[in-house]
């Protein structure tokens, strides 16, 4: 009822706001600031942690970040159509040959990344269409090469060339996202109606005078 007194006076009141707490322990509180907008019900909410006494101050830095930061766009999967698949069971903690490496990724459908995949991979992590991986391990890559984990000193740098058949490290595949099934359409069918017989007219035969 009290909001809908506020929209009567839309033309006055654009946005309200107000504060909820609780009381989280002898000098802390949990505060959250909601804003509503009366024209069509719209609301953002801000929840801050802290002493009573900062509360207010960072509600009002939350706002105005809020209002004034520049926005920034949702972070896209650099990879496109393409998705990580996870090692075979039984090597997802231990290194394996490029040939074992090779193998597994073609079993599923794959095959090993390149080193600027593994590279996007790394960046994304493991919450925005990326992958975990180890530092200081070696990850098998197409092209014949090896990618270093992590951060590295080493002048040789975290691409290295396959020198052997024999060199052991950690994989990852990567394969084409599968098409998305389009939904069913059911196929109306038709009705079919029952033609009721025809009336025979039985005539009676013509007596020959």
């Amino acid at each position: 009822q009290a909001l809908e007194q506020l929209r009567q006076k839309e033309g006055v009141i654009g946005m309200f706001a107000f504060v909820t707490y609780t009381k989280m322990s002898l000098n802390q509180m949990r505060a959250t600031l909601t804003l509503v907008r009366l024209k069509d019900g719209i609301s953002k909410s801000f929840t801050v942690t802290d002493h009573l006494h900062k509360i207010a101050s960072r509600h009002a830095q939350l706002l105005f970040d809020y209002l004034y930061r520049t926005p920034y766009p949702n972070y896209k999967n650099p990879l496109g159509d393409l998705v990580w698949v996870l090692p075979a069971p039984s090597d997802q903690r231990r290194r394996v040959s490029p040939l074992q490496a090779r193998l597994a990724c073609r079993s599923q459908g794959g095959g090993l990344p390149s080193v600027d995949e593994l590279m996007l991979g790394e960046q994304a992590g493991p919450y925005h269409n990326g992958i975990v991986l180890k530092a200081g391990a070696f990850y098998h890559a197409a092209e014949e090469k090896r990618f270093l984990a992590g951060e590295t000193m080493d002048p040789r740098g975290k691409i290295r060339l396959l020198q052997s058949d024999r060199q052991m490290a950690r994989y990852y595949c990567i394969q084409q996202a599968p098409e998305p099934v389009p939904p069913e359409v059911p196929v109306p069918q038709k009705a079919v109606v029952e033609s009721a017989p025809a009336n025979k007219v039985e005539t009676e035969p013509q007596k020959e005078g």
